[in-house]
């Protein structure tokens, strides 16, 4: 006895934003750590291209012509046998448990990139630090040189003052000594000439002494 032919329609629900939002929400159930991503209904293909929409027993030439023209020889299949029950199921569950797969692989390498940037980012605080340390250190003695620097140039301005005042001491001590060389060559003329007519005046004592003699001889050789 020859079955009618019957067509099998099987009821596929799409992926809409309330299956992500209940995938996502099983995900957090199943590791809380991780934050739930909000999905939305056009950027699910677009962050899982690699996922087909249509459920894998659609796609299939094979399978989806049994399913389209069952066999003549058997009776056509209930639509709440197990066997189709399991097959929806697993036509259900697949693709979303694949996507949420990724979603946590993508999230758990978002949460690895987050936490090295995290470390570099407390790295370059610390070295900050530092070089604001260093650049305080650094101003501080910048401060102090220049404090020593003006004393260095007091100290250079009083040492030029005192300087020119030996200068013009040494000046008015060479021209007073300049001029007790010429009071001393002054000295030693007048005690040459001195010394001249002191021996003049000495040979006039001696001629003068002669004469007296002589007179004295004449005068007394008349008595």
């Amino acid at each position: 006895m020859a079955h009618p032919k019957q067509s099998l329609k099987i009821d596929i629900p799409c992926r809409n934003s309330s299956n992500n939002a209940m995938d996502a929400a099983k995900l957090s159930t199943e590791s809380p750590s991780i934050p739930t991503p909000r999905c939305h209904p056009d950027d699910t293909r677009a962050s899982t291209p690699d996922i087909q929409t249509s459920p894998p027993s659609l796609t299939h030439p094979s399978l989806a012509s049994s399913m389209h023209e069952p066999d003549k020889d058997s009776s056509p299949p209930d639509a709440s046998s197990p066997v189709l029950v399991h097959r929806s199921a697993v036509s259900q569950q697949t693709p979303s448990e694949h996507e949420a797969e990724e979603q946590l692989g993508i999230l758990v390498r978002v949460e690895g990139v987050l936490k090295q940037l995290e470390t570099e980012n407390k790295l370059y605080l610390q070295r900050e630090t530092q070089l604001r340390h260093e650049l305080a250190n650094l101003q501080d003695s910048m401060r102090l040189m220049d404090v020593e620097r003006q004393e260095l140039l007091t100290q250079l301005r009083d040492v030029t003052t005192e300087r020119e005042e030996w200068k013009a001491m040494a000046r008015r001590k060479q021209a007073d000594m300049t001029q007790l060389r010429d009071d001393l060559q002054l000295a030693r003329d007048e005690i040459r000439l001195l010394t001249n007519e002191q021996l003049r005046l000495h040979h006039r004592n001696k001629d003068l002494a002669v004469h007296v003699q002589r007179l004295d001889t004449l005068v007394y050789g008349k008595f």
